[in-house]
């Protein structure tokens, strides 16, 4: 995920996920920040572990010593100011800081220990208040404002890290005039997610008008017509609401359609037994689902799952993507492990063998869980120290409802599916290569950008050629032709469903924040869903209300970034299907121009260098 703008004591925080560490040995200031806790060794992954009582005096530690480093900065004057002195170290400084509290958001999901995951999510509070008071120094806006850069590295780099003092360069009045708005902000969000908590979807309701206005008044002080572009601004894209809107429109009308077509052909099954049915409610779609496939033969996902054994399927990925794009992934052995859940790979180029990252690959079951659900931690990003490279860590948890138990060790496709989307994550925060780490860090990808290269690798999955490679069970029998053609056709999808519900979304995001006036939520959220999937929705938007993802987290204004960057990934995958989905030489140059400029190059910079010419993506009458 990307920086997102947040709300902490009546303030904007943005945070940064900036991963890795760039130090440069003439610069001595306070180095002691790198604690023997956290410290990574150039060479070797991350030491994962942390016993009880270390993680809360140590993160007192990293702050004091972050935060006196950055008062010499500020303290240098104008004239003396240089890109080393203030740039590269406010760099070194910060990217040090996150290089070993990064790794809290690891060990509070996935340590044994409760004494460890909650000292470690009480530091994550701690290590978030301290980056509010970082970013709020208009010392250090101005000390970065100050110094203009001649490489073109370190020029984008300033440019990122200016970005995220907005708040504290804006003029003193302006400040003033938004500080009312975001405590209100801030005050009506906690709420909305006590509420949540407690179930309440009706308050929540209501609190859904106070916070669009909120939001409104705050964007508007900004110069933003709305919460939406103000948004959109931030991710990258050079559009605007309007333009998103139309440009969604027309990516949704085909989809749309084809949920239509699947809907009237399930409620022709439902009247079967109840012939006045005059709809299909969207909790009866799987099992309606189910009974067609009996009627007609074809294969229900469990006759799939047993052709995707974990271990054999995990083994034949990590061939495959090794030499599509001319890298060598293998698993790491005899190294002490976080969790005996997780799995060191390691990724190194396969001619000087030299490490390029390293990626732990964490499977486990939750048995509260109705679907599964992967998640990419980015613990250090890739960069130069003193001719050496340091190589990225990052680490992949797949979570499934019972993947683990003995009596299941296969994927089902929707799990594989999940699989290779973080490792689109993951590969790119890998294989980046500029010599600074908030560069090329995985969490630094423009946010309108960010899930085009998991949304790119899972066009591979349904490839009929690579599905051949990936596919069999453990004695070695291969998958049939018919069942890899069924798969194919419907890419992947259970039913055309899934695929519609991401458009649904984005539209009704884009509704909820793109306008100056407050939307009857419910009933534009029965209807949208209606005209989008062709199915009656059974909450009429009430659990939606309750998820923590929507509305109040960090994609709100932004749900339309996943079906355009999904767009790109096709656009992507199209010169894969002309040259050869296994064709080496087109795997390396997309490594080449797309994976490796990550973070210094601009996402459609990248994408016009692969493709050799615009993706076009974005195509409207109306743009900014």
């Amino acid at each position: 995920m990307g920086p997102s703008p947040l709300i902490y004591s009546g303030v904007i925080i943005i945070l940064v996920l900036i991963s890795g560490i760039y130090i440069n040995s003439a610069w001595q200031w306070n180095d002691q920040v790198r604690s023997p806790l956290l410290n990574p060794v150039p060479s070797q992954p991350l030491d994962l572990s942390s016993a009880p009582g270390e993680i809360p005096s140590r993160i007192l530690v990293i702050i004091n010593e972050t935060r006196q480093s950055l008062d010499l900065i500020a303290a240098i004057p104008d004239e003396n100011r240089t890109t080393i002195n203030t740039v590269i170290r406010f760099e070194e400084i910060m990217t040090a800081c996150d290089d070993q509290t990064l790794l809290l958001s690891l060990i509070a999901d996935e340590n044994p220990d409760p004494v460890v995951t909650s000292e470690a999510r009480n530091g994550i509070g701690i290590r978030d208040a301290f980056l509010n008071e970082v970013y709020l120094r208009s010392d250090m806006a101005h000390a970065l404002s100050v110094v203009v850069p001649e490489g073109k590295e370190e020029q984008i780099l300033r440019q990122k890290h200016l970005e995220n003092f907005n708040f504290a360069a804006l003029p003193e009045d302006k400040k003033t005039k938004l500080m009312r708005p975001l405590e209100n902000l801030s005050a009506h969000e906690k709420q909305y997610a006590v509420n949540q908590q407690a179930g309440n979807a009706s308050s929540n309701l209501n609190l859904m008008s106070r916070i669009i206005a909120d939001r409104q008044e705050i964007v508007s002080l900004l110069g933003y017509p709305s919460f939406a572009d103000y948004q959109i601004a931030r991710s990258g894209i050079l559009s605007d609401s309007e333009c998103i809107r139309q440009t969604l429109y027309t990516i949704a009308s085909p989809i749309c359609r084809l949920s239509h077509d699947e809907a009237a052909v399930l409620l022709k099954k439902k009247q079967i037994t109840d012939p006045n049915a005059t709809g299909v409610f969207d909790y009866e779609i799987a099992l309606l689902k189910s009974r067609l496939l009996n009627a007609t033969g074809q294969i229900s996902p469990n006759d799939v799952s047993p052709f995707f054994p974990v271990g054999p399927v995990l083994g034949r990925m990590n061939q495959v993507f090794s030499r599509i794009f001319g890298i060598s992934i293998s698993p790491v052995d005899q190294v002490p492990q976080f969790s005996p859940d997780f799995t060191l790979y390691r990724i190194t180029d396969p001619e000087t063998d030299e490490i390029r990252g390293w990626f732990y690959l964490g499977i486990r079951s939750d048995q509260g869980l109705g679907t599964s659900s992967g998640k990419t931690y980015y613990l250090r990003a890739g960069r130069e120290e003193n001719g050496t490279w340091i190589p990225a860590v990052s680490a992949i948890i797949l979570t499934t409802p019972d993947i683990t138990d003995t009596d299941r060790d296969v994927f089902t496709q929707a799990e594989l599916q999940t699989l290779f989307h973080e490792y689109g994550h993951m590969l790119v925060h890998s294989l980046a290569t500029s010599r600074y780490a908030t560069l090329t860090s995985g969490a630094h990808e423009s946010s309108g950008y960010i899930e085009i290269p998991p949304l790119f690798l899972e066009q591979f999955l349904w490839n009929p050629e690579i599905l051949d490679q990936i596919s069999g069970t453990r004695d070695g029998t291969k998958m049939p032709k018919m069942m890899q053609d069924q798969i194919i056709r419907s890419g992947g999808r259970e039913s055309e469903y899934t695929r519609v519900y991401d458009v649904f979304l984005s539209l009704l995001d884009l509704s909820l924040n793109a306008g100056n006036e407050t939307p009857d939520f419910l009933n534009l959220y029965s209807t949208l869903y209606e005209d989008c999937t062709g199915f009656q929705s059974t909450s009429g938007g009430s659990a939606l209300l309750m998820n923590p993802a929507f509305f109040i987290s960090g994609n709100a204004g932004t749900y339309w970034h996943y079906v355009l960057d999904n767009a790109y990934a096709h656009s992507l995958f199209e010169r894969f299907i002309k040259a050869g989905v296994m064709n080496q030489s087109n795997g390396i140059s997309f490594r080449e121009k797309f994976f490796e400029p990550a973070g210094a190059e601009d996402s459609v910079v990248r994408m016009r260098n692969f493709l050799g010419r615009d993706p076009d993506v974005i195509r409207c009458s109306h743009t900014s």
